[in-house]
């Protein structure tokens, strides 16, 4: 696949969020005094080696979650994290606390509690594991040839045949402000994709648009559209100004 679109997956930037990360000085307990400097620098080193995220980190600890957020606006980053660590000659408990840096509200909480002699890297590496399935699956089109399209997803993100994923226009895409749900306005949708060959890094399939003129391009996002619903489980309408895009409509607009 790479000798055929000329595409070398070594080189392809699958950062898709940028995360700052911070951890409070609340005298906890932890038997040594560096553990959440170093298992802050741990979790942005582990991180970063999947390519998911690009994460940020302090070289210190912050006074508290609103110092945490400022900081994380100032970035601009997607999302912000504030680790605690408990620790006793047997046991670690790490958690990661995960909120939005644009609007500083909670979304989810991580914890693992692991025992044994390598339980610190374990913990650190099951938090960072948990963190990147969290994540909403978004991919680019990085190349495309008539009706065929080659997008940065591949079975390592795990990509199959005869899925389908929906096209959006290149910075159109942004996370929900109270959730890990990908958002976007309706008229940004530009079709979808129907995989048909699938690499480890990479895949290809047939791109179909929505509308009467063709504006799928190089740089257009792809991502997996899920319905919205709501507390009794029934799917909200899709005439909000912002909203989740719903299969259906997909579907009924090609």
């Amino acid at each position: 696949m790479s000798q055929k679109w000329k595409t070398n997956p070594l080189y392809l930037d699958k950062t898709r969020y940028r995360l700052s990360l911070f951890y409070l000085d609340e005298g906890v307990h932890i038997l040594h005094p560096d553990s959440l400097a170093i298992a802050s620098q741990m979790i942005k080193e582990t991180a970063e080696m999947q390519g998911l995220m690009q994460v940020s980190t302090e070289d210190s600890s912050v006074a508290s979650y609103a110092e945490a957020f400022q900081k994380a606006r100032e970035k601009g980053t997607d999302l912000f994290a504030i680790l605690s660590f408990e620790e006793t000659e047997r046991e670690v408990l790490g958690e990661l606390t995960l909120y939005n840096a644009k609007t500083g509200t909670k979304i989810q909480t991580i914890s693992v509690y692991r025992t044994g002699n390598d339980r610190f890297t374990q913990t650190i590496q099951k938090l960072v594991s948990q963190l990147t399935k969290a994540l909403p699956l978004r991919g680019r089109i990085v190349a495309r040839s008539g009706y065929t399209a080659l997008i940065d997803l591949g079975k390592t993100e795990g990509i199959e045949k005869n899925m389908e994923l929906s096209i959006v226009e290149k910075g159109r895409l942004s996370l929900d402000s109270a959730s890990l749900r990908l958002l976007t306005q309706e008229n940004n949708i530009l079709g979808s994709i129907s995989i048909e060959e699938v690499g480890e890094e990479m895949a290809e399939g047939r791109v179909s648009y929505t509308g009467f003129f063709d504006k799928i391009g190089v740089g257009d996002e792809v991502f997996i559209a899920l319905p919205l619903e709501d507390t009794e489980g029934k799917n909200l309408s899709s005439n909000q100004n912002t909203t989740p895009v719903l299969i259906d409509l997909l579907r009924s607009i090609r």
